[in-house]
Order: C-alpha cells, then sequence, then structure tokens
C-alpha cells in the first residue's frame, strides 16, 4: 500500500463581517474543491498548505492553527490518501491561478459553497469552518 500526504485550506476572506470562501475547480477530475497538494520533504503540514494555496491561486493567508480538519480515502488502488486542511484569512481577493492545475475559481457565500462543493468530506468540512470563524468572530 502506497501512502500519499496533501495539505490545504478553506480560504476564506470577510467581505462586510461574512465570510466569502474560496473554490477552485481542479483540471484533473474536474471537481470543485479547496487548494491543496502534496507534501514536500522537510514542510510542515502549514507551510504545506501556504506554498500550495500560493502556488495555485497567488493568495498569502494567514493559517489559523486551532482548525485542522482530516479527510482519508483511496484514490486509486493500492493508494492511501491523507489530506489535511487547515482555515486561512486571505489577506487579499486577487486570485491569480495556476492555469495548468486550476480550471476556474469562485468566491462564494457559506450556502452557495455548500452546493458547488463537490465532494461530501469538503462540504463538511466548511461547515465545520463556518462554524469556527462564526464563533471566533463573536468573542
Amino acid at each position: 500500500m502506497k501512502y500519499e500526504k496533501s495539505c490545504g485550506a478553506v480560504v476564506y476572506y470577510l467581505k462586510d463581517k461574512e465570510p466569502v470562501f474560496l473554490l477552485i475547480k481542479h483540471k484533473n477530475g474536474s471537481h470543485w474543491d479547496f487548494p491543496k497538494g502534496h507534501v514536500e520533504k522537510g514542510e510542515s503540514e502549514q507551510e504545506t498548505a501556504q506554498r500550495e494555496i500560493f502556488e495555485e491561486t497567488g493568495l498569502e493567508v494567514d493559517i489559523d492553527k486551532e482548525f485542522r480538519e482530516t479527510v482519508k480515502y483511496s484514490p486509486k488502488k493500492e493508494v492511501e490518501k491523507e489530506v489535511v486542511f487547515f482555515l486561512a484569512k486571505a489577506k487579499t481577493s486577487e486570485v491569480k491561478t495556476q492555469p495548468v492545475e486550476i480550471e476556474s475559481f469562485d468566491w462564494l457565500k457559506f450556502n452557495d459553497a455548500t452546493r458547488k462543493l463537490t465532494f461530501e468530506s469538503a462540504t463538511n468540512i466548511i461547515k465545520k469552518a463556518y462554524r469556527h470563524i462564526n464563533h471566533f468572530q463573536k468573542n
């Protein structure tokens, strides 16, 4: 069994005090998800997430270390994959996608984002992220 690990994040920014989430459409598989990619040797999980977000979207982000969710699945026979997602606040909303990997992107309010995400696991993660943001905004 081969093991793979990727890291990424639920990326958002606040627009009129409401979180707006970044979804990207990956060329490989043509699915809507969050920015993510493989861990490189010597990188921490957060470093991987920040690098991948920047490579795929051009965004610089602040990682919320209090939020960490994982998804495990088998993308193909004899391969087990773990993806670690953080919550990341974008410093700007100006996205510059990586055309080799990203087909398109969209900034969406929570309800629209949950409808557009391809995978149920991603929908569950964005729901947790939304609750986390709302909890810390009120405190």
